[in-house]
């Protein structure tokens, strides 16, 4: 099953301040709608912690979803993390939901010995999308249809 890793801030929850805040019910509806038929597996990909699941998704009718993100490993953060996601499936398709996925071009992750461009390494691998919503609207209709497409 295809596994959706999303992140809050600028994607579904516009940041205070933002120029255009928007109403994020289309995204949230769309999101627990790929839950609850199975088309997708989500789960939070987000510095919120525990506080995603009982404060956020609360608030805004999104499902209850499990952590993605493991804060007890040596490096708890979520772009490695979701290195390690698809270097352990790299035949399921994942899809990783961020307003900063551009923020990550410079760092460098371990594998296998060797140092690689982490987004180098994330941009070879044909099951995983990455979806960068610009952080003052959050997600909008077009990267909701990027996802469905990919699903």
């Amino acid at each position: 099953k295809p596994l959706i890793l999303l992140d809050i801030d600028g994607c579904i929850r516009y940041p205070r301040g933002a120029k255009f805040p928007t109403d994020k019910t289309s995204a949230i509806n769309q999101i627990n709608q790929w839950s609850r038929s199975g088309k997708a597996e989500v789960r939070w990909m987000t510095y919120w912690g525990e506080r995603a699941t009982v404060e956020y998704a609360p608030s805004v009718n999104l499902d209850w979803f499990k952590h993605g993100r493991d804060v007890y490993v040596e490096d708890p953060d979520k772009e490695v993390q979701v290195f390690r996601w698809v270097d352990r499936n790299p035949t399921q398709k994942i899809i990783w939901i961020d307003d900063e996925i551009m923020s990550y071009f410079d760092l460098y992750v371990s594998r296998n010995g060797n140092r690689v461009v982490l987004v180098d390494w994330l941009l070879e691998h044909p099951n995983l999308l990455m979806v960068q919503p610009h952080h003052s609207c959050g997600m909008d209709a077009e990267d909701i249809q990027l996802v469905h497409d990919f699903l």
